[in-house]
């Protein structure tokens, strides 16, 4: 059997809620498996093998490796232990795959970034599920081809029923989450605009805490590259949203794009690019191609096809579809907005240097 062929062996970093998805999206792939858990709870972690993840547990990435053979660890751990997970995977030879944020701090996140790009050999993915659902890869690619005209304003949104009272655990705490509903949840959402309009260059923000001690309401107004501008709003105090909900409406010279989680509703003034005049609508299912969705009604697909384009990338000796420097990108806007809300002043955003690497849209080499 060729490399290229070979089941890859993983190790599944934390046994959260994301390393249960994790490890079930490994499981379904045709040619990969759980090979170790990793988590210095082992009461929780034989919770994952009693899931049907039949693979030792161990307490380090580094105890996995000395016990067994593999190719790649993948990282659902807290976000204040991302660096130093990766970092020790990266030093054993291992590909590896972080879930989001890159890191809880701007500073993590650069030094992971720099680690990747030390191991060229070695494949390095960030978990922005969404940015790989059909619907928003289809709606980046009519803005990058003209169909919308020339890009000028966007309204976004992010909203979740989830913070309504004091909160505990790491993810309400700045210093270990690195802040609220920015980092933890809105993430996803500034990498969809980055995906639609490109590079941010400023930002002026506000955000307040309504039930916790971090943020947990935000508003912002973020220029892109080219001149695009527009409302960046998001809150997981509201109620009504039993699951993440985005939706982004963007503006240009020849229509409008009206898009959210399950579907695209386009307005074109003029046809163009194979869509018509006036209105027409994608829904989610029509772009869809992942093989197996363990949450149909939240972004299944865009799990499985974060894990399976790593996997790819790996047999294939390519750049995963987002890497570490995308992952730093979004931290330099995440950065930005913290700033500006701190400050209360507009934040400009300079070309960061070493970040050639980062590539709006999501367009794989």
């Amino acid at each position: 059997m060729s490399d290229a062929q070979r089941e890859l062996a993983l190790a599944v970093c934390g046994v959260g809620k994301m390393g249960v998805m994790h490890a079930a999206m490994i499981s379904a792939l045709p040619a990969a498996r759980v090979a170790a858990i990793v988590d210095p709870d082992s009461r929780a972690a034989r919770q994952l093998t009693g899931m049907g993840a039949a693979a030792p547990v161990f307490a380090s990435i580094e105890d996995a490796a000395r016990g067994v053979a593999l190719d790649a660890a993948t990282i659902a751990a807290p976000s204040f232990a991302h660096r130093p997970i990766a970092e020790a995977a990266l030093e054993l030879g291992l590909h590896v795959f972080c879930e989001k944020p890159l890191a809880h701090t701007l500073a993590d996140a650069r030094a992971l970034a720099d680690a990747a790009r030390a191991r060229p050999d070695r494949r390095c993915a960030i978990g922005f599920m969404k940015g790989h659902q059909g619907l928003f890869l289809e709606s980046a690619r009519m803005l990058r081809e003209g169909v919308l005209g020339e890009p000028r304003r966007f309204r976004a949104s992010v909203y979740l029923s989830q913070v309504f009272g004091p909160m505990k655990g790491w993810t309400f705490t700045k210093e270990r989450a690195g802040g609220g509903v920015l980092i933890n949840t809105g993430i996803h959402l500034i990498h969809l605009c980055s995906m639609l309009f490109g590079r941010a260059v400023s930002a002026v923000c506000r955000a307040r805490p309504m039930h916790s001690g971090v943020e947990d309401t935000l508003a912002a107004i973020v220029e892109y590259e080219g001149g695009v501008f527009g409302s960046i709003d998001m809150s997981w105090s509201v109620p009504g949203y039993d699951v993440e909900y985005s939706q982004i409406l963007v503006e240009g010279s020849n229509g409008v794009l009206d898009l959210d989680d399950f579907r695209a509703r386009l307005h074109l003034l003029e046809a163009r690019g194979g869509a018509p005049k006036g209105w027409s609508e994608t829904h989610q299912s029509q772009t869809d191609r992942a093989a197996f969705s363990l949450t149909p009604e939240y972004c299944g697909e865009g799990y499985c096809q974060e894990i399976a384009d790593f996997c790819a990338a790996i047999r294939e000796g390519r750049r995963p579809r987002y890497d570490f420097a995308d992952g730093l990108e979004m931290q330099r806007v995440v950065d930005a907005l913290y700033r500006s809300a701190e400050s209360g002043e507009r934040i400009a955003l300079s070309p960061p240097a070493g970040l050639a690497g980062f590539r709006p849209g999501g367009v794989a080499e």
